[in-house]
């Protein structure tokens, strides 16, 4: 499997991103945040889907809006899976969302 930095070099980010500021993010975190949110059916804002049509990850599907993933954009989604997962298991349980212990098990009764 191809990592995200084989798909969309380091020298490509900085390139694209000139000085775009999206605080603390990282510029990569940018790139990824955004293919995801495209994945998903998200808004993204001007400036990140500007860069991610740069990098060509996005389309225009529609004159009127919505993006949709390239055949890059795919391959980049993923390359971004294992990390996605991990990152998402780590933000449920920081926001208690998800507590390995409230899931159910078959041997767990619902008591009466």
């Amino acid at each position: 499997m191809m990592s995200t930095e084989q798909i969309v070099s380091d020298a490509e980010i900085d390139f694209v991103h000139g000085h775009a500021n999206f605080g603390g993010m990282t510029k990569r975190g940018v790139v990824d945040e955004g293919v995801l949110k495209r994945a998903f059916g998200y808004h993204v804002g001007y400036t990140q889907r500007q860069i991610l049509r740069e990098h060509g990850l996005i389309r225009l599907r529609h004159p009127s809006g919505g993006d949709k993933l390239t055949a890059k954009g795919k391959t980049y989604l993923h390359a971004l899976g294992p990390f996605v997962f991990d990152l998402m298991k780590g933000q449920f349980r920081e926001k208690k969302l998800w507590v390995d212990t409230d899931i159910p098990t078959s041997r767990q009764t619902t008591g009466s």
